[in-house]
């Protein structure tokens, strides 16, 4: 079978299953929620903040037109790394993209002779990393810790180094990995821990640093993750690490050397948000109460809703009834995300709602009304 015969196959097969994916036009009408961003404290939004910006940016350029190392290290970016580095009290490293970032970090710090070992539901980016390491790696059951001990306790001395990867709030269950348990595990088997706080960054913890930050365990972890455009609204992402690994990043990591940078205009624009939400204390004070008050109000559905933060996913399980409960939120003017395989396993397709801090508890009864009725 030729080629185009293959893919043409797949992409029915895909079709028939209610599988098939298309890039939709997205447009601005103020005239809908948008649940299906991750704008959780409405930056994107803030108009104050955009016209501060915009009166500032004009000497800004709009292109770095080279890799950082071969001239496309603009000033803005020593001015975030030495923002972020004040923030978290450790060396930062900014990349072009959380996909970026953890795709180059563990292959570039991990040999062949070290152990992975990550989270089930780990990010696909994170995914990719694993199979373009040199380590061995395997996937845990989602926070099942005592699994995660009981391979460490089996396999960890035959191996030179070990890493135990995680998300802080998984992307897909809204849920908070149990980080204490994780730091104990961590020392007792003397691991590096990697931490991808993309979803937590801005929308939890003090000043927003997420939740390392908020438990006062920033120290045990040794490689942290925050992304730009989730909470923060802008593009791009940085690791906090000590000095040492960074500059050994700097010289290996392949996903930061070759790749034109960011234009410093939207390293600037990043800069500025950071410093916006650090102050931000009462909007994520709102956010958590509007997404507890979502959640209970969705538990009134008939439909298994997961999630303890500001995501919320209605597991639904076929994919036509996701999307047929997608287009009744369309025509009552709400945006929602549905999420299928491969992304969640089989059998859990679902709604995934991202909460954000300006939409109003009317809003809110709407949206669950929607599913209460369904």
């Amino acid at each position: 079978m030729k080629l185009e015969e293959e893919i043409a196959q797949h992409l029915s097969d895909l079709k028939k299953g209610s599988s098939l994916r298309v890039l939709k036009t997205q447009s601005d009408s103020s005239d809908f929620v948008d649940l299906s961003t991750n704008d959780y404290l409405g930056i994107a939004q803030n108009e104050p903040i955009r016209e501060t910006f915009y009166s500032n940016a004009q000497h800004l350029a709009l292109t770095a037109s080279a890799s950082r190392l071969l001239g496309g290290n603009h000033v803005e970016y020593d001015h975030i790394e030495r923002f972020l580095a004040q923030l978290y009290h450790k060396s930062a490293l900014f990349f072009n993209s959380g996909y970026h970032l953890n795709l180059g970090v563990l292959p570039s710090l991990s040999r062949k002779n070290d152990l992975i070992l990550a989270d089930k539901l780990i990010h696909a980016s994170l995914i990719e990393a694993l199979k373009l390491s040199p380590a061995k790696n395997i996937r845990y059951r989602h926070q099942d810790y005592a699994q995660l001990e009981q391979i460490l306790e089996q396999q960890s001395s035959t191996y030179d180094r070990v890493f135990i990867v995680s998300e802080s709030l998984f992307s897909m269950e809204g849920d908070w990995v149990d980080l204490e348990r994780l730091v104990q595990i961590k020392e007792k088997y003397n691991a590096i821990l990697y931490l991808d706080e993309a979803h937590a960054v801005g929308a939890y913890g003090p000043q927003g640093l997420g939740l390392a930050v908020q438990l006062n365990l920033l120290n045990k972890v040794d490689l942290l993750v925050g992304t730009m455009g989730k909470a923060l609204a802008s593009v791009g992402a940085f690791l906090i690490c000590s000095e040492t690994i960074k500059s050994y990043l700097v010289n290996t990591c392949r996903s930061l050397i070759y790749t034109t940078a960011l234009p410093p205009i939207n390293v600037a624009w990043s800069l500025m948000v950071l410093e916006q939400m650090v102050a931000f204390e009462q909007e994520r004070i709102e956010l958590a109460q509007k997404s507890s008050y979502l959640k209970q109000q969705l538990q009134k559905s008939r439909y298994n809703v997961v999630g303890d933060s500001h995501i919320l996913s209605i597991v639904i399980g076929d994919n036509q009834a996701c999307i047929e409960i997608s287009r009744k939120c369309e025509k009552n003017h709400i945006k929602v995300q549905v999420v299928r395989p491969p992304t969640v396993p089989e059998g859990t397709s679902r709604i995934r709602l991202s909460v954000h801090q300006n939409i109003s508890y009317y809003e809110l009864d709407r949206i669950a009304e929607i599913f209460v009725s369904s």
